[in-house]
């Protein structure tokens, strides 16, 4: 594995909801014919839930020929442990590992080599189209303190007392890093169900719940590469760390000082 090349931010009280990694691989048309296999490997390494469900995805296309929304129906196998802290998904071209009990980076990344692994041989993949890591964090202010405390104040825009008092907000910028590019994804409101829409159906058993009556920020971190990669799992593990170097430093820039202090700060003792 390589060295790391920055201090790991250790956070007792992160705000964080959800790592995810995800590759967008070449098609296999014969995938469900492997899900068997599959199934039987990842259950021997711990993850013995199996699901197989059919998710819709919508989006907005133009052409010479059409115009319009369009819906595609897609089968996922997904793979969770038993605690529903982590899981495997898998299109026909797709593979995604996401993790809801994050602790470092080399874990999460340990833990994926070996998926990967499993890939290699019951899959065989050939070509990796786009490699992204991605970090979800809801930010719920203590009491007494203003989200503004927390972020960025490139990160929530305008506002002004003439107009009103702002009860949402959502605003999204792209970053050339010169490793892929950077999405971030900000999102704020006075309640209501704090997780990315396009995650969605939520598998997964989360460190902070999601259905918030109180203001929260949804800080959505995207750092993706686009090119075509040989399935060579040492390039794969090398191609993370560069995402993840830019990542760790878009949270710093997009949180205060005083945010990660608080978050620094060892949880009470119930």
């Amino acid at each position: 594995m390589p060295p790391r090349r920055q201090p790991s931010l250790l956070l007792p009280q992160s705000p964080l909801l959800l790592v995810l990694t995800s590759m967008e691989i070449g098609s296999i048309l014969a995938m469900r014919a492997k899900i068997p296999q599959v199934q039987e490997a990842l259950r021997k390494q711990g993850y013995p839930v199996f699901e197989e469900r059919k998710v819709k995805h919508t989006q907005f296309v133009v052409s010479a020929e059409h115009s319009g929304m369009s819906t595609k129906e897609e089968t996922v196998w997904g793979f969770l442990n038993a605690a529903k802290t982590h899981e495997i998904t898998l299109t026909e071209n797709r593979l995604t590992f996401l993790s809801a009990a994050y602790t470092t980076f080399e874990v999460f990344l340990s833990a994926f080599e070996a998926v990967l692994e499993t890939a290699k041989t019951h899959i065989e993949p050939s070509l990796i189209h786009r490699i992204g890591l991605r970090y979800v964090d809801l930010i719920a202010p203590t009491e007494g303190n203003p989200l503004e405390k927390y972020v960025s104040p490139s990160l929530r825009g305008p506002e002004s007392e003439e107009i009103g008092r702002r009860s949402a907000f959502v605003s999204q910028s792209f970053i050339a890093t010169g490793v892929g590019h950077l999405m971030i994804r900000f999102g704020e409101s006075d309640g209501g169900f704090a997780y990315p829409p396009d995650l969605l159906p939520l598998t997964l058993k989360l460190k902070h719940e999601p259905v918030r009556a109180t203001p929260f920020g949804l800080l959505d971190l995207d750092h993706g590469a686009v090119g075509d990669l040989a399935f060579d799992i040492h390039t794969i593990v090398q191609k993370l760390w560069d995402l993840h170097d830019a990542l760790a430093n878009g949270f710093k820039h997009c949180t205060t000082p005083f945010a990660r202090d608080e978050w620094a700060q060892t949880a009470p003792t119930p």
